[in-house]
């Protein structure tokens, strides 16, 4: 969960059990309380979608180098439905505060060294002649 924090993503979870359809036209799904529920009416809403959700590629595309290295569920063995039913929004849910994105925390900004040279870039970066 933190990881989908980090990048932004807000996170709900469940306070009361609610039935849904898991797929259109499909059988209902019990979802349990305290289950974790990512709304998809949110900023961050393509980047959730992006590690949770099964990737499909067309067979006529050229074959992805990491087919699974998205897919969270899959990797943590975790099971993740998409809910299209929109009765999930009706559902008793609370937020999951967690960490939070920050390029605070994320990028450090370092000073350029007083010792070094203004010349230093152009003498590692010029090209040499080659015999």
């Amino acid at each position: 969960m933190a990881l989908l924090q980090i990048q932004g993503v807000e996170i709900q979870k469940t306070t009361g059990e609610t039935e849904v359809s898991a797929a259109r036209g499909g059988a209902k799904t019990k979802v349990p309380a305290g289950s974790y529920v990512v709304r998809m009416d949110q900023p961050y809403s393509r980047m959730a979608d992006m590690l949770l959700d099964t990737q499909f590629y067309n067979i006529n595309d050229p074959p992805p180098y990491d087919d699974t290295g998205w897919t969270l569920g899959a990797l943590h063995n975790v099971k993740t439905i998409r809910v299209t039913d929109p009765s999930i929004l009706n559902a008793s849910m609370k937020p999951v505060i967690g960490p939070r994105s920050s390029t605070a925390r994320s990028a450090a900004v370092l000073p350029p060294s007083r010792t070094s040279s203004i010349t230093t870039p152009t003498t590692r970066f010029s090209p040499c002649a080659i015999d």
